[in-house]
């Protein structure tokens, strides 16, 4: 074979090399099944907070779960359960939280999707009552706010005004709201000094989600 004809079938089998080398698609792997870890709060709390919770009812259509879906408030430190061994798929859950005389006392759901294992958390919120809650907190211009602030008091629409001492807010943790309905609400907080008279006040707006608490955090303006 001479170089010329070498050269062109050498090149020839080393593109049909590259090309079989090439990158390959490869198809992502099938939804696996998993066990499911669910987490609960009863309206922001804990289970050692409500002792008179005497077990959680878990129910998911199509689903057969051990002990009929009833199990402890919480198990081993754990306000919650694990759920084992669920195929692929997206689910909706109820929990509801019941009490020592059979009473249903706090109530949630949600949904979530099995590819593996996974968690979901939900706060149960007090049955009959609206859903929904918000946990706020709230700062002033200066150092002198936290001194002069003695009480500020919330309003959430037009439901009627709630007062929290003010170092309540000034926490990291904040004060818990009302229960409200999920939505965007229009949210007024005045700041009282001890005498009863308006340090600053602050309007603003707050959206909360059903079934889910919320954090806000609100800055006073200077005192006039």
């Amino acid at each position: 074979m001479n170089r010329k004809v070498f050269l062109t079938v050498f090149a020839a089998v080393s593109l049909f090399a590259a090309i079989g080398c090439g990158p390959r698609y490869v198809s992502p792997p099938p939804p696996a099944p998993g066990n499911v870890t669910l987490v609960w709060t009863l309206y922001g709390r804990s289970c050692f907070e409500n002792p008179n919770i005497q077990y959680v009812r878990v129910t998911i259509p199509g689903e057969a779960l051990q002990n009929n879906g009833y199990y402890p408030c919480s198990s081993n430190g754990s306000d919650g359960v694990v759920l084992y061994d669920f195929a692929p798929g997206s689910y909706s859950f109820v929990a509801d939280a019941i009490d020592y005389n059979g009473a249903i006392i706090f109530s949630g759901g949600g949904t979530f999707v099995v590819d593996g294992d996974t968690g979901v958390s939900v706060d149960l919120t007090p049955v009959g009552f609206r859903p929904s809650w918000a946990r706020l907190s709230w700062s002033g211009p200066d150092g002198s706010f936290a001194v002069a602030c003695h009480r500020v008091q919330l309003e959430i629409d037009d439901d009627m005004p709630v007062s929290f001492p003010c170092a309540d807010g000034l926490d990291a943790l904040g004060v818990r709201s009302p229960l409200m309905a999920a939505g965007e609400h229009t949210v007024t907080l005045t700041a009282l000094r001890e005498d009863g008279t308006v340090l600053s006040r602050k309007k603003s707006t707050l959206t909360t989600a059903d079934g889910k608490p919320v954090s806000a955090s609100y800055s006073f303006e200077p005192a006039p």
